[in-house]
Formats: structure tokens, C-alpha cells, sequence
């Protein structure tokens, strides 16, 4: 893909690629014989080695190490899967709230339309929403409420995988 000058031969890569490609190529110097051979390596790893478990931890949120232990405890829980299928949604942020309609222009209003108090995140919607909340107030006991508050919302929904009967607020 390089001409006889050392630069990139445009005439083989144009037809194949897309103006926005040929755009990001233009940016890369081409292969030069001096230089030695290209081998690939993994920037995000000290060994430079490459795995898929280490590429989907780079690109997940939760990283490699907590991805991987909430993942065991997801699909180990003792519930139906959907309700795997339900965390699996949160703790990605896929559920279609109206906080996200309106990022997608599906919708015209943010606000919870159950409470009408706030934006309907996917935090509100399973744990601050005023209904929820009512829900949360029958499930947990009396004694955890306190700590069912003081949690992020991303460690409540850890301790709700790892605890499924105490309802997200454990006792460790």
C-alpha cells in the first residue's frame, strides 16, 4: 500500500476505504524499511500482550478487575435470567429511560413521569423515584434503610449482585 517515493499509494486505497479512513491513514507515516517490521502490541498492558479479556476490560467502564469479579457474581446468581438480563442493563446504563429518549430524541421531557419529580435516570427510576422508594421501604428492613441510602448508586447495585436476598445492602 506504499508507492515507489515511500509514501501512502492513494490510487490502491481510495476505491476500498471511506473519505473519513483515508483521512486517518493520511495521519499515519507509512512503513518505512529503516524502521523494522510492525508488530502489534497492546498499549494498555505492561507485557504489551494482547487478550480479549484485557481489550473488553479497556473498553467496559468498570474496568478489568471489578468487571470481571461482578460478572462471575451476576451470572452465578440463583434468579431468573432476566433478571440477570435487568443488572446486566443497569450496571451498562441500557435502560431506556426518559433521561436517554431525550438523549436518542425519542422524547420530549426528562422528568419521571410516575413521580413527575426529576429526571427519570436509571437511578431514579429503580431506587429514588418515590414509588420505588415505597417499594424499597416494604423490601429492606427497617435497620438497613440507613445504609441502603449512604450507598453510590454503583456499590448499591454491587451489594444488590452480591446479596440478592438482602436487597442490595449487605451486611459487609
Amino acid at each position: 500500500m506504499v508507492d515507489e517515493d515511500g509514501g501512502w499509494d492513494w490510487s490502491r486505497l481510495s476505491p476500498w476505504l471511506s473519505k473519513d479512513t483515508l483521512e486517518r491513514i493520511a495521519a499515519i507515516p507509512p512503513p518505512r524499511v529503516g524502521l523494522g517490521s510492525d508488530s502489534p502490541r497492546w498499549r494498555w498492558e505492561d507485557n504489551r500482550k494482547f487478550t480479549t479479556r484485557l481489550a473488553y476490560g479497556a473498553l467496559s467502564e468498570e474496568g478489568v478487575t471489578n468487571g470481571v469479579l461482578y460478572w462471575r457474581q451476576l451470572w452465578k446468581m440463583p434468579v431468573p435470567q432476566r433478571i440477570r438480563m435487568f443488572f446486566w442493563l443497569v450496571f451498562h446504563g441500557r435502560l431506556l429511560t426518559n433521561e436517554e429518549r431525550v438523549r436518542h430524541h425519542l422524547y420530549d421531557s426528562e422528568r419521571c413521569s410516575i413521580c413527575n419529580n426529576g429526571t427519570e435516570s436509571i437511578e431514579h427510576a429503580i431506587r429514588l423515584c418515590s414509588k420505588a422508594r415505597r417499594v424499597w421501604e416494604i423490601l429492606v428492613p427497617p435497620s438497613k434503610l440507613s445504609l441502603f441510602d449512604s450507598l453510590s448508586f454503583e456499590n448499591w447495585l454491587l451489594q444488590s449482585v452480591k446479596n440478592v436476598v438482602g436487597i442490595g445492602v449487605g451486611d459487609d
